[in-house]
């Protein structure tokens, strides 16, 4: 199956799309107990374009699909553009899609999805600050994405140091700079917290306790799909980190610096889970940009092409059965 995207033929985009329906078939098919609900931290652009399209599960899963399918295309054209894969093919897209499937907690529309579907933009408006002509509206621009993306998820905002971190890596900011990366990044929060104001009078959606509180975690949600989750997400951070080293070898200085920011990414995302008020695993998408790419390059590192193909179809197997039936979860571990 990889065989299908070793390239970076256009037609490669419609097995693409089959497999991302494949992959999101246990939520169309309604295997999965779905229950409506609009999280506590959900922004207010969420509340107000998606509080009605959430009541639907095949709408919710719809809509969900599309962002992933668009998420997977800016993954690869930011791979390829950014030198980050060096072969220009597929496999950034394919395996942004499989993480962005790989649980339950992702098959249906979230605000961290949502929200998800802006890092790649973000990530290459960071990565173009080292040839830009204009580097104050850089990073003006790069602000006003992670503030846009708050209004859909509010813990998207603990990504700011870490964007600015990354900034860093590539150049020295100057103190205007900085000022005007913090103003970008609070306007939209500001105008959004305004309008919940003015449609709400009383808007929970910003309350500041859901992302400045540390984190519970519920016992009725440990059940199996619980465990299988953390097993298949500890799966994925295992192939990283053995990997790790084959993202390094051989690459130019610039790219290791593309790489180190999207580590920052992984490192920022899941450090602002402790955060959280409330656990849910949707949070790990904001990753799924640095998840996508590195283990596109996992995977191409493996020279023998029939263990990548081994692999991969063990890979695919363990989450369509991770994704079975909610029958399975009348099984409590505790």
């Amino acid at each position: 199956m990889l065989g299908l995207f070793r390239n970076n033929q256009l037609y490669t985009v419609f097995f693409l799309a089959l497999l991302t329906v494949l992959l999101r078939f246990p939520a169309f098919a309604g295997w999965l107990d779905y229950q409506p609900s609009l999280p506590e931290n959900a922004g207010v652009l969420y509340r107000l374009l998606f509080s009605t399209a959430i009541q639907s599960s095949l709408l919710s899963a719809s809509l969900a699909t599309v962002l992933v399918f668009s998420q997977a295309l800016l993954v690869k054209w930011l791979a390829n553009e950014s030198r980050i894969n060096p072969d220009r093919n597929w496999f950034p897209a394919l395996f942004t899609i499989v993480v962005m499937s790989s649980i339950n907690d992702f098959q249906y529309l979230s605000p961290a999805l949502v929200a998800s579907t802006g890092i790649p933009l973000i990530l290459q408006r960071i990565f173009s600050i080292h040839k830009s002509n204009d580097i104050t509206l850089t990073i003006f621009d790069t602000g006003l994405l992670i503030g846009i993306a708050s209004l859909f998820y509010l813990p998207s905002l603990w990504l700011t140091p870490f964007f600015l971190i990354a900034i860093f890596s590539l150049r020295t900011l100057k103190l205007a700079e900085v000022a005007s990366y913090i103003v970008a990044v609070l306007t939209p929060w500001i105008i959004g917290w305004g309008m919940d104001l003015l449609f709400t009078q009383n808007p929970p959606g910003l309350d500041l306790t859901v992302i400045f509180n540390w984190l519970t975690i519920q016992p009725e949600i440990i059940d199996i799909h619980f465990w299988v989750s953390v097993v298949i997400l500890a799966i994925f951070f295992s192939i990283l980190l053995l990997s790790a080293s084959t993202y390094y070898r051989k690459r130019l200085i610039q790219v290791q610096k593309f790489n180190n920011i999207l580590f920052w990414l992984l490192f920022g995302t899941m450090l602002s889970i402790l955060f959280n008020r409330v656990f849910d695993f949707s949070h790990i998408l904001l990753a799924s940009s640095a998840f996508g790419a590195f283990l596109a390059l996992s995977f191409l590192s493996i020279r023998n092409k029939l263990v990548a193909e081994v692999f991969f179809f063990l890979l695919l197997a363990g989450i369509l059965l991770g994704l079975m039936p909610e029958s399975l979860s009348q099984y409590q571990l505790i």
